[in-house]
């Protein structure tokens, strides 16, 4: 698929450019060599907020690397610590599971077989589980339970996806 830089006029492949899911079509207008130049003007424009941007994005990394070291070394202190949380927070768990369930029975019409659903959830591929287009939980939409809700999507894909809504397309 092509697209048309705005800065540079060509026409190039949507690979060449800059990802900006923020857009509804999930690209940025410029291709990435025009944004690298368009970023490296505007740093050399204002050498001091280049500076300050490079150095919070430095504390960030270490703060991610600190992050990723605590969290491979302490695994099992963590799942432990996890494990007796759920021990003493039963009703917690047990208090989120029926407000999902009753979120997810609210969302589901009167109409809609049952059986389809459950031909869904049971023909579910392993490592895709079954996710909703237009999300039943938002604070601007709700999305019905049923079965043209319903897609499969790799878990990575499902988890990155988050609880976004656009608000055009979902």
């Amino acid at each position: 698929m092509l697209r048309r830089c705005s800065r540079c006029n060509l026409e190039k492949k949507l690979e060449e450019f800059e990802k900006n899911s923020s857009k509804s079509f999930g690209f940025g207008c410029r291709c990435k060599k025009c944004a690298a130049k368009r970023s490296a003007d505007y740093r050399q424009r204002k050498p001091e907020i280049g500076l300050q941007y490079t150095k919070s994005d430095h504390a960030k990394v270490l703060n991610r690397v600190a992050c990723n070291r605590y969290y491979h070394k302490n695994k099992e202190k963590r799942s432990v610590a996890r494990k007796t949380w759920a021990v003493k927070n039963r009703h917690v768990i047990s208090s989120h599971a029926r407000m999902r369930g009753r979120r997810l029975k609210q969302a589901t019409p009167d109409w809609v077989s049952m059986k389809d659903l459950l031909q869904i959830y049971s023909n579910c591929p392993a490592g895709q589980p079954v996710d909703h287009i237009v999300l039943p939980k938002h604070p601007l939409v709700s999305g019905l339970l049923v079965p043209w809700n319903l897609q499969y999507l790799p878990a990575l894909i499902n988890i990155s996806k988050s609880n976004k809504f656009n608000g055009v397309n979902p």
